[in-house]
């Protein structure tokens, strides 16, 4: 991906992440998720501590952050330019 950042195929997000409101879209950062119960949601699902359903998986199915944009981090964010 280094190079297809040096060539200016790809450049860094220096944008926000966040979540948009189903009803009203409204706008929570990231940096605001972790406090919520969707954030607390997250964080049972990385540790593997949903509670189970019918069918033995976790009542908390992985969609949640599944390209991993709403987890804090330190890695760069590469986007097509």
């Amino acid at each position: 991906l280094g190079m297809l950042e040096a060539e200016g195929m790809m450049a860094r997000w220096e944008g926000r992440f966040g979540l948009l409101g189903r009803k009203g879209g409204q706008f929570l950062p990231r940096e605001a998720l972790a406090n919520t119960e969707m954030g607390q949601a997250m964080r049972k699902e990385a540790e593997g501590r949903g509670s189970p359903t019918e069918g033995g998986e976790s009542e908390v199915s992985g969609t949640l952050d599944f390209c991993g944009l709403l987890r804090p981090g330190d890695a760069p964010l590469l986007v097509g330019s």
